[in-house]
C-alpha cells in the first residue's frame, strides 16, 4: 500500500539496490522526477473565472507538482461545450499523471488521473509539442472540497506504509484480507486500506460496499487532503462483484466499478477532505485484469 504526502514522514529503505534487484524494478531506486509544464486554454465560450492547475507527475515514490498554472478568461460554468483545457509534453521516467484544479469553478482536487502510455501524437503538434498527453476540464471530477494539489515536490525517497523489505527474498507485512462471506459485505476500514483484499464464498452475484469515509481518514492519525493510497481487490468467486460508495466516499466518474470473476481490481484512493464531520474520499478505477 502506497500513502503520499509531503505533510506526513517518509519510510526510506536503507538498501534500496537490495530492494531494486531483488524485485526485478531498476527505477525504484529513489530518483527527483521533473515537473510538468502544463498549458491552458479556454475552449468554446470564454469568460472572467480565474481557473488554476497544477499537474503533478507520478513516481513509484512520489509525485512532482509543477506551479499552478492559470487562465483568467474560463467561463463561469464549465462543461462539455465550454471547458478549459490542459495540455502538458511527456516527462521521462513517470508513471503517470495527476492533474488537480486549485481555483474555480465548483469544488478543488484531483480531477484526473493520466496513465504514462496515454501518449496522444496528433498530426500536427498542439503548442508545438510533436506529442502531449491533454485532459479537459468539463467541470466535473473534483467532488468535495479539498486541497488543490501538492506542494512539493515528493518523489527521490521511497515512501510506502507496508510492505516492510527484509534482508532477504520476504516481503513483511500484512496479509491478504480473506473475506468468504456469502453474501455481499460493508468492508470495514481495515479490511479496504488492506494491501489486498481476497474475496471468496458468494454464490450470487453480489455487491461489496466500502467503508464511509470518517473510519477510512481516522484510520491514517494526520492525514492531510490529497494524500493517496491503493488496495487490490481481488475476486475468487464465481460470480461478478460490484464495489458500491459508502457515506462521504465518491466512486469516480467513468470507473468501472465491477470485478468479473477470477479478476483482480486495482483501486486508487484519495482523500479528498479530512475535516472531521466533513470527510469525503474518492476511489478511482485503476482497471482490472486476471491472473
Amino acid at each position: 500500500m502506497l500513502l503520499q504526502n509531503s505533510q506526513l514522514p517518509n519510510t526510506n529503505f536503507t538498501n534500496v539496490a537490495v530492494l531494486a534487484a531483488l524485485s526485478g524494478i531498476s527505477d525504484i531506486v529513489p530518483t527527483v522526477l521533473g515537473a510538468p509544464s502544463p498549458q491552458v486554454t479556454t475552449c468554446g465560450l470564454t469568460g472572467s473565472t480565474t481557473y488554476s492547475y497544477i499537474v503533478a507527475s507520478l513516481g513509484i515514490a512520489g509525485q512532482a507538482p509543477c506551479v499552478a498554472v492559470t487562465i483568467t478568461t474560463g467561463y463561469a460554468t464549465l462543461s462539455a461545450t465550454n471547458y478549459n483545457n490542459i495540455t502538458w509534453g511527456p516527462v521521462p521516467g513517470v508513471m503517470g499523471y495527476a492533474v488537480y484544479r486549485s481555483a474555480g469553478g465548483g469544488n478543488q482536487g484531483l480531477i484526473a488521473l493520466i496513465a504514462a502510455n496515454q501518449l496522444q501524437t496528433p498530426a500536427v503538434g498542439l503548442f508545438g509539442l510533436t506529442s502531449y498527453f491533454q485532459v479537459q476540464d468539463t467541470g466535473l471530477g473534483a467532488t468535495a472540497a479539498s486541497a488543490g494539489g501538492p506542494t512539493g515536490n515528493t518523489t527521490g525517497c521511497v515512501q510506502m506504509q507496508s510492505p516492510i523489505f527484509s534482508l532477504g527474498p520476504v516481503f513483511e507485512g500484512p496479509a491478504p484480507v480473506a473475506i468468504s462471506a456469502t453474501t455481499g459485505q460493508t468492508l470495514t476500514a481495515a479490511q479496504f486500506l488492506n494491501p489486498m483484499i481476497v474475496r471468496s464464498g458468494p454464490t450470487a452475484t453480489f455487491n461489496d460496499t466500502t467503508p464511509t469515509a470518517a473510519p477510512l481518514v481516522a484510520a491514517f492519525p494526520g492525514v492531510q487532503a490529497g494524500c493517496q493510497t491503493q488496495t487490490m481487490y481481488r475476486n475468487q468467486s464465481s460470480y461478478t462483484s460490484t464495489l458500491v460508495a459508502g457515506s462521504g466516499v465518491t466512486l469516480a466518474t467513468g470507473n468501472t466499478n465491477t470485478t468479473a470473476t477470477v479478476s483482480t481490481h486495482l483501486w486508487w484512493i484519495v482523500f479528498t477532505n479530512v475535516t472531521p464531520g466533513s470527510e469525503a474520499v474518492t476511489v478511482y478505477s485503476l482497471g482490472t485484469f486476471t491472473f
